[in-house]
């Protein structure tokens, strides 16, 4: 006894093949400040574009490694994309996910958020905007640590 694969399993990010592209769901991509976004590789991608369907999210698969994807947010119409902040040791539990690509911001994003410090006082700053002490707390433990060495 086993499962047999038919044409009733839904496609993902996963399965896609090298230079295969389509449409997710916005729920695919996570952004951040200071460090690589991530594309959730389980979700289920569509050949084409159907707001109604929420399948808005252009990916392209580039090559046959893991993070080897193009995301493309200018093709996403009328969508608001924002960024979170994330812990480096949060960060760090992703960076051997096999669900998760980890994909690097290209053009002024990278520019601006490629030096990692900087990113850590931005994040501080965002923190105590928002009164959310507990983060705050931890970035500045992670400034004076990098300080230190």
């Amino acid at each position: 006894m086993g499962i047999v694969k038919g044409g009733c399993l839904e496609k993902t990010i996963f399965d896609m093949k090298e230079g295969e592209e389509g449409f997710t769901s916005s729920k695919a991509l996570e952004l951040h400040f200071g460090c690589n976004g991530f594309l959730y590789l389980e979700m289920p991608i569509s050949k084409n574009y159907d707001p109604k369907k929420k399948k808005i999210l252009y990916v392209k698969r580039i090559g046959d490694k893991k993070d080897d994807f193009l995301v493309d947010l200018e093709k996403s119409e009328k969508q608001k994309w924002s960024r979170s902040f994330i812990l480096e040791e949060d960060y760090k539990e992703f960076e051997n996910d096999p669900g998760v690509a980890l994909l690097k911001y290209e053009g002024s994003i990278e520019e601006k958020y490629k030096n990692k410090e900087h990113s850590l006082e931005i994040q501080l700053k965002e923190a105590e905007k928002n009164e959310n002490y507990e983060l705050a707390a931890k970035l500045r433990d992670e400034i004076r640590l990098k300080k230190e060495k």
